[in-house]
């Protein structure tokens, strides 16, 4: 179970959740499901946002939280500018 996981779980996002969710204060096991959801879903804010606030609480001290929600921030605001540019051009 530690090392692999829910055996008949579908994904490795899956399998890390069932460590987690088996030993939720354990700073190693959250770090190892927030790696594999970004490895799985990039900085999609709609689907790591939450498990990402939820991390940056279990551990208040561990600045990789904060900074992958900065970066996902970063990239909404480069998108946002994008499709903006794309329907109003300064030139």
């Amino acid at each position: 179970m530690v090392l692999y996981g829910d055996g008949n779980a579908e994904s490795a996002v899956a399998r890390q959740k069932a460590i987690l969710d088996r030993w939720p204060d354990n700073w190693v096991y959250i770090g190892s499901y927030i790696s594999e959801l970004v490895s799985k879903f990039g900085l999609e804010p709609n689907l790591i946002k939450s498990e990402l606030a939820s991390a940056s609480q279990a551990e208040p001290d561990n600045a990789r939280y904060p900074l992958l929600l900065a970066a996902m921030k970063a990239k909404q605001a480069t998108s946002l500018g994008e499709r903006a540019m794309r329907v109003s051009p300064l030139i």
